[in-house]
């Protein structure tokens, strides 16, 4: 049976995990020129697996962060760190596909099943370099 502590533990890392990628797809949407979430309840498939992509690219880093931090602060520290990075990578990749938002909001989903992609093996990176 798990102790209070443990418990408690367990929850600090899970409030702060929910916490951080709220303030990811927040962060994401609020920086990309399309409105992800307003296309996505329009049935729009490559904004889906654009924002998909992003979502679980930063959740393997939130793992990565727990997983090998002992301390909260330091999980938290590389989690925001490899925010960034994630950020980046997008910025990165609409340099090389020009319109690429325009292409996603006309549901071109090769192009927002690629930036999804990216968005997950920059996230699969950033975990292993976490570890």
């Amino acid at each position: 049976m798990p102790t209070i502590e443990q418990i408690m533990n367990y929850l600090s890392y899970l409030g702060t995990g929910l916490m951080l990628l709220g303030l990811f797809c927040y962060i994401y949407t609020f920086c990309t020129p399309i409105r992800e979430w307003t296309l996505i309840r329009q049935g729009n498939g490559a904004a889906a697996c654009s924002m998909g992509g992003a979502v679980l690219g930063f959740s393997l880093t939130l793992a990565a962060c727990f997983a090998s931090h002992a301390s909260l602060p330091a999980a938290t520290f590389w989690s925001l760190c490899a925010m960034v990075i994630q950020l980046l990578a997008y910025f990165s990749v609409t340099r090389i596909i020009k319109n690429a938002s325009a292409m996603i909001e006309s549901h071109n989903t090769a192009v927002g099943a690629l930036f999804g992609f990216i968005s997950f093996s920059i996230g699969l990176i950033n975990a292993a370099c976490l570890l």
